[in-house]
């Protein structure tokens, strides 16, 4: 695997990482306020929507398969905190 392919992945796994356990923070400590909820949740969605548009770029230059299976992983990711709100708050 290339170096800037694996470094690329690397990013991604983090800020997927890094997005789930904000969220995961968020939801710790809100006790089912809407406002902290809210927060966490823009937190969380702009961080997996900046790694999905990162994996977006770069599929169009290396088109490997693992990018667009980690592109399915970060919309999954984004479906289920869309839902969690969408469940507990309205």
């Amino acid at each position: 695997m290339d170096h800037k392919l694996r470094k690329v992945v690397y990013m991604s796994l983090a800020g997927l990482l890094l997005a789930v356990l904000l969220f995961m923070f968020g939801i710790t400590i809100s006790h089912n306020s809407l406002f902290v909820d809210g927060v966490y949740y823009i937190l969380t969605l702009a961080l997996l929507i900046i790694t999905l548009i990162m994996l977006k770029n770069n599929r169009k230059v290396y088109k490997k398969a693992l990018l667009s299976y980690l592109m399915g992983i970060d919309v999954f990711f984004i479906v289920l905190t869309t839902l969690y709100m969408g469940i507990n708050h309205f």
